[in-house]
């Protein structure tokens, strides 16, 4: 599904969602149905319908809640919905911080430093292309982060 969705192939993807979905167990099936058809909405950019569905993702499994909740902002982000993605950066760093002995210290490491950077872009002075020059640099220079390059899509 990632590579359909990385090669535009968004017909294949869905067809493959709505084909194997059922094979799922019944614990983790709406879920995992859920956050891949919100991650193809998002690759399409429909943010709304990918919205409606990260929001429905339960905590059935952790990855699949941390994963819907890196796409909710990046989401907040690009639609300018400021005071949603303030909040939601903030109780996803508490959730982090709480559940330290849950996640791996990679996971931990790279969460957090991906809330970081969001907080940077979000506060950024786009204005500056020093800035924005330095800001790229240490984005590039981060060992642990996830959606690296959306970062530096944003930056560009």
């Amino acid at each position: 599904m990632t590579i359909g969705l990385k090669v535009d192939e968004f017909d294949w993807v869905q067809d493959f969602i709505l084909h194997y979905a059922p094979s799922l167990g019944n614990t983790y099936r709406d879920d995992y149905q859920n956050y891949n058809l919100a991650k193809l909405h998002y690759a399409r950019k429909e943010y709304k319908q990918a919205m409606q569905l990260l929001l429905a993702v339960r905590l059935s499994d952790r990855s699949i809640w941390m994963g819907a909740r890196v796409t909710l902002l990046k989401i907040y982000y690009e639609l300018q919905e400021i005071s949603a993605l303030e909040a939601l950066l903030e109780s996803f760093r508490i959730y982090v911080q709480r559940h330290k002995k849950d996640l791996s210290d990679y996971l931990q490491r790279s969460y957090l430093n991906f809330i970081k950077y969001t907080k940077k872009l979000l506060h950024h002075n786009f204005n500056s292309r020093k800035k924005t020059e330095q800001l790229i640099k240490i984005i590039l220079q981060e060992q642990h982060l996830p959606e690296r390059n959306w970062l530096l899509e944003q930056l560009s």
